[in-house]
């Protein structure tokens, strides 16, 4: 934040100010994402019943979370700024 208002002026710290907040929602929704499902994922696939494939499901769940966000965000997006 130092730098930016010292090389870019106000300008540059108000635009920090407005990306900052969406930056880290988008952050907070990755972690969410990344260490939720690792959790699951590990415990399912360490406790008791190992092998019984749901630990896949988890993890194919997580990852198609994860696109749909991905590509919602992507569009909403597109959308907004064309």
């Amino acid at each position: 934040m130092a730098m930016v208002g010292q090389y870019q002026g106000p300008d540059g710290t108000a635009a920090l100010a407005v990306v900052a907040p969406v930056w880290n929602i988008i952050y907070s929704l990755g972690l969410l994402m990344g260490i939720g499902s690792s959790v699951i994922f590990s415990t399912k696939r360490g406790g008791a019943g190992n092998g019984d494939g749901t630990e896949n499901q988890y993890f194919t769940a997580a990852v198609i979370g994860s696109v749909i966000l991905s590509v919602s965000r992507v569009a909403r997006r597109s959308y907004l700024f064309s």
